[in-house]
C-alpha cells in the first residue's frame, strides 16, 4: 500500500491522501480476486459420501456426491473415475452450479462407492470458474 503513493507524496502531500485512500479501497477487493485465484475452483468442490437408495439396495455402499461450496460461481471440471485403484477410460467433464452442502438432492451425483464388489473413487484434476453472463 506504501507504494501506491510513494510517487506523489514528493510533488503533492494534499494529493498523496486521497490517491492512499483509493489504494486502500481497491486493494481490498484486489486481495480477495488474488486469493480465490490462488485457492482455485478446486478448493470449491467437496465429494463426500450419502445414503443413497439405489446404492444400498443393490449392497453397493453409499452414493458418491459432489457439490460446488463457492457462495456465487459455477465451476466446470473435470474428474477422473478409479477403479480399484486403477483409472478407468474417459474423463468427467461438466459444469456444477452453487450447492448448499446440507442440501444432499441438490448435489450431482457421481456413482456408488462399490461396482461389481470393487471401489470406486473420484478425484477432481481440473477445475476454473465458468466465465460470468453478462446480464
Amino acid at each position: 500500500m506504501p507504494g501506491c503513493c510513494a510517487a506523489i507524496w514528493n510533488k503533492r502531500r494534499g494529493a498523496c491522501a486521497l490517491v492512499l485512500m483509493l489504494c486502500a479501497t481497491s486493494g481490498v477487493a484486489a486481495d480477495d480476486a488474488v486469493v480465490e485465484a490462488a485457492r482455485g475452483a478446486a478448493a470449491y468442490l467437496h465429494i463426500s459420501k450419502t445414503n443413497h437408495s439405489r446404492c444400498q439396495a443393490l449392497r453397493r455402499g453409499k452414493m458418491y456426491i459432489l457439490h460446488n461450496l463457492h457462495p456465487t460461481r459455477t465451476i466446470r471440471y473435470r474428474m477422473r473415475r478409479l477403479l480399484a485403484g486403477k483409472p478407468q477410460a474417459g474423463l468427467i467433464r461438466d459444469h456444477i452450479a452453487p450447492t448448499d452442502p446440507e442440501d444432499k438432492n441438490n448435489a450431482d451425483a457421481l456413482g456408488c462407492e462399490l461396482l461389481e464388489g470393487l471401489a470406486q473413487e473420484w478425484s477432481v484434476i481440473q477445475a476454473d470458474f465458468a466465465p460470468l453472463t453478462p446480464l
